[in-house]
């Protein structure tokens, strides 16, 4: 486990910024703030570091729990922009 962790955390982050890159351009998702799905990269990397068991490649298995938690975030965050309201007023703030 080290090691994936050394791995994708070296150079600052390089490769698992990368990953989420290849992520974003996949889901042509161009005009997002890069930094906030880097933030959302590390805590479903530190979920898939607690989930993984060996039986497939590390790479394949971040790359589509990036994807789909990506897809999430953006669904809901287009849920607010279509119902007119903001995510402050959800919450009576």
């Amino acid at each position: 486990m080290d090691a994936i962790i050394n791995a994708y955390y070296a150079k600052d982050a390089r490769k698992l910024h990368k990953m989420v890159d290849k992520v974003l351009i996949k889901l042509k998702f161009n005009y997002v703030d890069n930094e906030d799905f880097y933030s959302l990269a590390n805590e479903i990397f530190v979920d898939v570091i607690k989930r993984y068991d060996n039986t497939k490649s590390f790479d394949g298995f971040l790359y589509s729990c990036l994807m789909n938690k990506f897809k999430t975030e953006m669904t809901r965050r287009n849920r607010y922009k279509r119902t007119g309201t903001c995510e402050c007023q959800r919450w009576n703030c």
